[in-house]
């Protein structure tokens, strides 16, 4: 990168977060206070509902029959831990606060998302690629509109994108592994299927993907010094991964 590219980078990344931030907090100004069934975002319904009952001391449950069939008072795991958690808090400390709830979520993801999403596509494309993939993130309406609302979709996509980054630094052949990376990789991981548990089944193609790409880059090394790092490493962060989803499924069991 030239000398002028590099200074103007900063700026515009910069920029890049202040319209992503703004478009955003407009989306969750004019949802306000109302949690409504809006278009696609019905769901913010289930998870509002679910922290005030948590809230309430009720736990994971509903005080009316509610979808996927079930019954009231009856304990569910079929919403997101974390993101509950996040209203959990949120409502616990300042009452029930939607909007509140959706102007902290909007400057965490407008500035994060882009941030992420120009970090994983300036390494595989270069930097002026990292910039319009960000951009494009930033403007997005889908991605405006759904940071605004009160579900774990747009946390989840923002865990998702710090994977792949974390995974894409692992197998950077010019930064050597440190434990530190493999312990940041776990704990994306398992925020990651606390947001959405389905996640759990793309893990295991993830790290055959890490092994199979330091199998391929072993060069002379033997095959067992090349794959001792990627296979002691991943195992770490599956136990980290473990860590973070155990707690929340004894309770659940509970």
């Amino acid at each position: 990168m030239s000398t002028q590219a590099a200074k103007l980078l900063r700026p515009a990344l910069l920029g890049i977060f202040a319209l992503s931030v703004l478009l955003r907090l407009g989306a969750a100004l004019y949802m306000g206070s109302d949690v409504l069934p809006l278009p696609g975002i019905h769901d913010q319904l289930s998870y509002h509902n679910l922290a005030i009952r948590l809230v309430g001391g009720y736990g994971f449950t509903f005080a009316e029959s509610w979808w996927p069939v079930t019954p009231p008072g009856e304990p569910t795991a079929h919403w997101s831990y974390l993101y509950t958690g996040f209203l959990y808090v949120i409502y616990s400390v300042v009452g029930t606060a939607p909007l509140l709830a959706r102007i902290l979520q909007v400057f965490a993801i407008g500035i994060l998302m882009p941030l992420l999403v120009y970090r994983i596509a300036s390494r595989l494309f270069g930097n002026l690629t990292g910039l319009v993939a960000a951009l494009w993130v930033a403007v997005y309406g889908y991605f405006v509109y759904y940071s605004a609302a009160l579900m774990t979709e747009s946390f989840y996509i923002l865990s998702i994108l710090w994977v792949l980054d974390n995974a894409l630094l692992l197998i950077d052949e010019e930064r050597p592994n440190k434990p530190i990376h493999w312990l940041l990789f776990g704990i994306s991981l398992g925020i990651t299927a606390l947001l959405r548990q389905v996640f759990l089944l793309f893990a295991p193609f993830l790290f055959a993907w890490i092994l199979l790409t330091f199998f391929i880059r072993r060069g002379d090394a033997s095959l067992v010094t090349a794959m001792r790092q990627p296979f002691f490493g991943l195992f770490a962060s599956g136990l980290v991964m473990l860590a973070f989803i155990i707690p929340d499924t004894i309770f659940n069991y509970h």
